[in-house]
């Protein structure tokens, strides 16, 4: 009795393994998600993405991306593009009806915020811009890194496509000869 107790164990922890990992390669179309972009000069960003029952956490790390505006100091009146590249395998993590698993994330993003004019407002306090913002790319989960050697098969796959808002946060910074301002923030809420 005991022995077939155990042997139904092992097979029903099986089961569930590979119910998980079935559940992993079917994520559905991202619904939603947030990037953070700070430390503009080289940039560095954590993400969130979602949809239902499944939430996908990862970061790019400094240099593993461009965001503008690269202007340093942005001057009034200066009009600057919004927007991003970035690729990065880093250590992630994914959540699946309430289960987290951490693994290597592959992120590949174009952001396109359009274009903002710096505006004349004189302000020692930081403001923020909100401008229609777009994401596209591709997220793709490893159970090793991908950066070292053959990470085996992908966990996942699943393809960015959202619009949503890209908020800039702006700070005064003096005048050189007029009024300046550094990018304090850039955040894409899709």
């Amino acid at each position: 009795m005991r022995k077939s107790t155990a042997l139904l164990s092992v097979l029903m922890l099986l089961c569930c393994a590979s119910f998980a990992s079935a559940q992993i390669r079917d994520i559905e179309a991202l619904n939603g998600g947030t990037i953070t972009i700070s430390q503009l000069a080289f940039p560095n960003a954590t993400y969130d993405f979602v949809t239902h029952g499944t939430t996908i956490r990862g970061y790019i790390p400094s240099g593993d991306g461009v965001a503008r505006p690269s202007c340093t100091p942005c001057a009034a009146g200066e009009v600057v593009q919004i927007d991003g590249n970035f690729f990065s395998e880093k250590l992630g993590s994914l959540t699946v009806n309430g289960v987290t698993r951490n693994m290597y994330i592959r992120s590949q993003f174009v952001l396109n915020g359009g274009l903002l004019t710096i505006p004349h407002r004189y302000t020692r306090l930081p403001f923020k811009i909100t401008l229609p913002a777009t994401v596209t790319g591709r997220l793709t989960g490893f159970q090793n890194n991908p950066f070292v050697g053959d990470p085996g098969p992908a966990l996942f796959s699943t393809a960015v496509n959202l619009q949503g808002t890209v908020t800039v946060t702006l700070r005064f910074s003096g005048f050189n000869p007029g009024a300046t301002y550094t990018v304090r923030s850039i955040v894409y809420n899709f």
